[in-house]
């Protein structure tokens, strides 16, 4: 599946994704790469799946950010999390157009990242705008000549390289992760490990189904909010649990394959 170029924002701010589309798609390397809801669901597709499997099939991240993107349930609870998550971990390029004027104090987000919590301000992550010069203060003009340089950087995030492994911080210990799960998973996990492990995965469910080459007719079957069981399943089916803590490793979960081995190592 080719990597998508993901496009986050509020419908309250549709008329700016309008203008910034047509930008994107008048690039011919990218015109079929780019991804929004209203694009590629249609009536009677579960939107929450196929939003999730967007953004884990999505190389680069476009986030139109105002008062009504900071104040939206679904942005805030499952696309802004997973993206920010996803550009913390180099795994994503992440590219920010400041629609409107919202508080500095708006622009911290406090996110899960590797089982850990941490704040991520976007006012440091540079914008094809800064937030002093927001979209509702230009002209036409002004917001096409920004629309095209966020094409052109966006072309570019698309067929550069990946980036490099984040070098360990100096003074830190660095942490040594097994990736061959010590107790082997049985061939189906206990309730009550399922459960806690699922819960600790959240939406990166989606890159994990990535990861397993999960049929996307599959995927769209998953129910809502058993998605991470549905995966165990799938992996059950095929007589492949013992893949769990290899996937788990290959979507950067690190602190999964520690909480797995624990969990099995107290069962009975």
């Amino acid at each position: 599946m080719d990597p998508n170029i993901f496009i986050s924002f509020s419908h309250k701010d549709k008329s700016y994704r309008d203008e910034l589309v047509p930008a994107l798609e008048a690039v011919a390397a990218i015109r079929d790469r780019v991804w929004f809801d209203q694009k590629f669901i249609d009536i009677g597709d579960r939107f929450h799946p196929e939003i999730q499997r967007a953004l884990a099939e999505s190389k680069v991240g476009i986030l139109l950010v105002s008062s009504h993107f900071l104040t939206s349930d679904y942005i805030t609870r499952h696309e802004l999390p997973f993206l920010l998550r996803q550009a913390e971990r180099g795994a994503l390029k992440l590219g920010i157009l400041h629609a409107s004027t919202v508080a500095k104090a708006a622009l911290a987000i406090p996110v899960e990242i590797d089982g850990r919590s941490r704040t991520v301000n976007l006012a440091d992550t540079i914008g094809v705008n800064g937030p002093d010069q927001p979209l509702d203060r230009m002209s036409p003009g002004e917001r096409n000549a920004l629309y095209a340089r966020a094409a052109d950087w966006a072309a570019r995030q698309m067929t550069a390289p990946p980036s490099p492994p984040t070098p360990p911080v100096v003074g830190k210990a660095e942490r040594t992760v097994v990736v061959a799960a010590n107790p082997t998973p049985p061939k189906s996990l206990p309730g009550p490990v399922q459960i806690t492990l699922c819960q600790r995965l959240g939406e990166d469910w989606a890159n994990l189904a990535v990861y397993f080459d999960i049929p996307p007719d599959r995927r769209r079957s998953f129910a809502p909010g058993r998605e991470c069981h549905d995966i165990l399943v799938w992996l059950k089916e095929r007589d492949q649990m013992d893949r769990l803590p290899e996937g788990l490793a290959g979507i950067d979960r690190p602190d999964l394959v520690e909480l797995l081995n624990q969990l099995l190592s107290q069962t009975p």
